[in-house]
């Protein structure tokens, strides 16, 4: 499975269920939902999370989370080497928990692939729709609405009045 064409620019949210999340994550340690979390954030983004685990190391910022892994054992302080075998146990085991290869050699999950696959159709939808109406009023098409202060949109989607 190739990875689904879009971009953060095109899809700015997605359903994110926290029941299902709560469910998910109920048997790991605070530090592995973390990463599990930092994981879904790429993926919603990029639609795939490489194999390649300093790519994935950085997604999630393991190296912030040292000083927390500090405190749960109570000031000791692990080596590097002893460290990055941390890093790596924790990025293989929740990919390999709930992400699985791909064609392409990433990493996908295909429950938040149909997820993503139902946002980028309400978003395409909903970006339609505003479209048609703003054409309808007199607006055209580029136009969006200024949600945020309730002000009047000119052509072009820029507010008249700047977000104050």
């Amino acid at each position: 499975m190739d990875s689904p064409a879009f971009s953060p620019a095109t899809l700015p949210w997605f359903a994110f269920y926290v029941d299902r999340f709560v469910k998910e994550t109920s048997l790991l340690n605070p530090i592995e939902v973390a990463v599990y979390y930092r994981f879904l954030e790429s993926y919603a983004q990029n639609g795939y999370l490489p194999d390649d685990v300093y790519i994935l190391q950085e997604i999630v910022r393991l190296d912030s989370a040292l000083g927390v892994f500090r405190a749960l054992m109570a000031g000791a302080k692990p080596d590097r080497e002893q460290w990055d075998a941390i890093k790596e146990g924790i990025i293989d085991k929740l990919l390999h928990t709930f992400f699985a290869p791909g064609d392409n050699g990433n990493y996908h999950h295909p429950g938040w692939d149909k997820e993503l696959q139902k946002s980028r159709k309400k978003h395409s939808d909903s970006v339609r729709r505003a479209a048609m109406m703003n054409q309808k009023i007199g607006r055209g098409a580029g136009a969006v609405a200024d949600t945020a202060n309730a002000g009047e949109v000119v052509e072009g989607g820029a507010p008249e009045s700047p977000i104050q």
